[in-house]
């Protein structure tokens, strides 16, 4: 089988076949005339007599067919396309590096942590008075509410205070959470509302419910709608993508929810402040279960590291437990002088002392790969073209689509 393309270079006429089964006309989406060389096809270009009255001479171009190393050559595009890190809305991240924990007591900080649990260090600021949530930014800073002075305060990379946001609105600010599109979503305890705002910290819109006292935390599915726990009135109330409420639901003896978060599979965890628990829902509000542990009194924030271990802090014991992906028991973080450790979250990134990701490295390798086999779509082909004729190695015209004809 043969690609035929017919141009006359004075009247510019243009016109494609392949055999007596295809032709191409000027309605649609580009093609790549090199992707048709790689499935095996010879490319000829091919100017016809009735096309143009000034030429009467018909002459035939061969193009080089592509050899095996082109074709791997290809191919290295779709592997670069499939090892390159995506950016995605779920839990847990793709890589989890150190724990931040706002301890909500005396010390009024920060405590972090390794992934592991090895207590690092602490920090606190001047305003910061009963931190609450915490979430991390695109720049490797931080957001952290503070409950007591009822505004949001700006962290660079290195744990440095940078600015503080808030709104009448908004009193005493709790849990914070990001959306897919970069606005700042914020629990205000007092004030029964969520309040929103830009990165910036400008404010954008709020919305409640009759059902929304006392929310703690707002977290969202892969779909966009969000979920906020109302710890006043034990429920988890829904939101669809536009902030507009859809149902509330509870089970399994859900008390005083407190933190949220969920797997990629769209499951919700939430802790039980007052029933000691993690329970799970899925997104239409049904009960999947339970577990716990006694260390676990008063559980609070919750978050998933980037194997599925699920961690979640004590109110009451001044703890970190630790749970595998099956919900088993593994440790519990008692370093760094928690006073009421409330939320807790990981900072996205490369655990320490682990390897980056082979993905990463396919990626690098399939990037020169990639640079490679453009330089053969701009040189790999025949340049023995006829006086009066025109072949082009290059993407056809947007507007040619294959008409198919049986």
């Amino acid at each position: 089988m043969r690609i035929f393309r017919r141009e006359c270079v004075n009247c510019r006429l243009t016109q494609f076949s392949i055999g007596s089964h295809l032709n191409l006309t000027r309605v649609g989406p580009s093609l790549s005339v090199p992707l048709l060389n790689q499935l095996g096809l010879n490319l000829s270009c091919r100017h016809g007599t009735r096309h143009c009255n000034r030429h009467n001479r018909r002459k035939e171009v061969q193009m080089k067919r592509w050899n095996t190393s082109r074709l791997f050559l290809m191919a290295s595009v779709m592997l670069l396309h499939t090892s390159l890190p995506v950016a995605m809305a779920m839990l847990p991240p793709p890589a989890t590096g150190e724990l931040y924990v706002s301890s909500f007591g005396t010390g009024d900080e920060i405590v972090v942590y390794a992934p592991d649990g090895k207590y690092l260090r602490n920090f606190d600021v001047p305003g910061l008075v009963n931190p609450r949530g915490i979430v991390f930014l695109e720049d490797g800073g931080f957001l952290v509410s503070s409950q007591a002075t009822d505004n949001i305060m700006r962290f660079d990379a290195n744990d440095n205070h940078v600015s503080s946001f808030g709104n009448a609105l908004l009193d005493a600010p709790t849990g914070l959470t990001l959306s897919e599109n970069g606005e700042v979503y914020v629990c205000g305890y007092n004030s029964d509302n969520v309040v929103v705002f830009n990165l910036a910290g400008d404010y954008l819109r709020h919305f409640s419910h009759p059902d929304l006292n006392g929310p703690n935390c707002v977290a969202f599915d892969s779909q966009g709608n969000g979920y906020v726990s109302s710890a006043l009135t034990n429920l988890i109330l829904k939101f669809d993508a536009g902030d507009q409420f859809q149902f509330s639901f509870t089970g399994g003896g859900l008390s005083s929810p407190m933190g949220i978060a969920r797997t990629p599979d769209d499951v919700l965890y939430v802790a039980g402040g007052a029933s000691d628990d993690i329970v799970k829902f899925d997104t239409d509000g049904n009960y999947l279960g339970e577990f716990g542990h006694p260390q676990l009194d008063g559980p609070q924030g919750v978050a998933f590291d980037e194997r599925g271990h699920l961690f979640s802090s004590s109110f009451y014991a001044d703890v970190i437990v630790e749970f595998d992906e099956n919900e088993q028991y593994v440790q519990t973080i008692t370093a760094g002088n928690l006073d009421i450790p409330r939320s807790i979250a990981f900072r996205p990134g490369v655990p320490a002392g682990e390897p980056i990701p082979a993905a990463s490295t396919w990626g690098m390798v399939s990037m020169v790969l990639a640079i490679m086999t453009a330089a053969t779509l701009l040189f790999g082909f025949s340049d023995n073209t006829p006086r009066g004729y025109r072949t082009r190695a290059t993407l056809l015209p947007e507007n040619f689509i294959f008409s198919v004809y049986n």
